[in-house]
């Protein structure tokens, strides 16, 4: 590949060179468990380091209410629909 990058003049034999013997120092990150909409969101922003000050107790009460309040939601729409009470009235 280097050999490619010589032949078509993008970079000189000494800049390779020089590249190659770089130490690379380079490590992949655990996949985000927590807030991922965010940690993508700074990925997509760049930067090699991203720096945030999330209070992961209050994130994680928030995400809770958030799913409770969704989830009783989620029980008045679809367990007791608006048309059943009008129905039930009528047949007692």
């Amino acid at each position: 590949m280097a050999e490619a990058f010589c032949q078509r003049k993008i970079f000189t034999q000494q800049q390779i060179n020089d590249a190659l013997e770089e130490p690379l120092d380079a490590w992949r990150g655990s996949v985000p468990k927590w807030i991922p909409h965010l940690a993508y969101k700074l990925k997509r922003q760049g930067g090699p380091i991203i720096r945030t000050h999330i209070n992961m107790h209050n994130q994680l009460q928030t995400e809770k209410l958030v799913q409770d309040y969704v989830r009783v939601l989620a029980m008045k729409i679809y367990v007791m629909p608006r048309w059943w009470s009008s129905i039930t009235k009528r047949i007692t």
